[in-house]
């Protein structure tokens, strides 16, 4: 997994909360030039300092700070998908651990 800091692939003045092949066409030979150069499968997103997505999918961090367990993700303000899969992580994971929490 690779990080890209200079492509922003999603802003909040564009498309990037819907699939459309807009959002993930430009990113296909940023993607292989990574696999190539750096031999990674796939780049991580950002914008403003902010980690966006992961390839084509969302991306969660789990924490642990002192006595709890936080989850992050971006949040669905129009610069990510805000899919079925997004959602179901976050409900099982707070179904598994009631005292989670997710920002």
């Amino acid at each position: 997994m690779g990080v890209n800091e200079t492509y922003h692939r999603n802003t909040e003045k564009n498309c990037g909360g819907y699939k459309i092949g807009a959002n993930y066409g430009p990113t296909v030979k940023l993607t292989n030039d990574a696999e190539v150069s750096d031999g990674v499968s796939q780049l991580i997103w950002t914008y403003n300092e902010m980690m966006l997505e992961s390839g084509a999918s969302n991306i969660f961090f789990l924490f642990k700070e002192k006595n709890r367990k936080v989850l992050v993700t971006h949040p669905t303000d129009g610069m990510i998908l805000p899919g079925v899969t997004r959602s179901s992580i976050i409900l099982l994971s707070k179904d598994i651990d009631k005292n989670l929490v997710v920002e």
